[in-house]
């Protein structure tokens, strides 16, 4: 069980979660060169380290192992998700994903595998969201306008 997933809040759902994507760590040159050079403890290390997911509520990046830190980011203060990808990013399907807020807040998730995957995930919860609430508030107001209907017939 992840760090992520031991500490959800209640009522939140992990929707998907990843580590840093192995075509980045192993298939790009320059990390591939650390490889060999560190016997393999930096690329491990990093790909141990971090973790990233969305939830039905926020937004999560975890570093570390021993001493750990989050950057979190609530589905509704969200403001943009951008994808950065590279060439080879582009031909290895991988890429990072850059989570802005409001004011000058912003989270990095990655490099991850199928960046687009975690993108539309958060657009479509947002959305998701965004119609549960409208559509609470129009019933709200319909609810408003039947009793007042129900209050002026019972006064004639």
């Amino acid at each position: 069980m992840s760090y992520i997933e031991k500490n959800l809040k209640s009522n939140e759902d992990l929707k998907l979660d990843s580590t840093l994507s192995f075509a980045y760590l192993v298939l790009n040159p320059v990390r591939f060169f650390m490889l060999l050079c560190t016997g393999g403890i930096a690329p491990i290390w990093s790909y141990i380290s971090n973790e990233f997911a969305v939830t039905n509520k926020r937004v999560v990046h975890k570093h570390g192992i021993i001493g750990i830190s989050t950057n979190e980011m609530n589905l509704d203060s969200i403001e943009t998700v951008n994808i950065e990808q590279g060439i080879l990013g582009r031909i290895l399907s991988y890429g990072t994903i850059i989570v802005t807020g409001r004011g000058s807040m912003s989270i990095a998730l990655g490099p991850v595998s199928n960046p687009h995957k975690f993108r539309d995930l958060i657009d479509n919860i947002k959305w998701y969201q965004l119609f549960i609430s409208v559509l609470l508030e129009y019933l709200l107001q319909l609810h408003t306008q039947i009793d007042t209907t129900k209050h002026k017939r019972t006064q004639r």
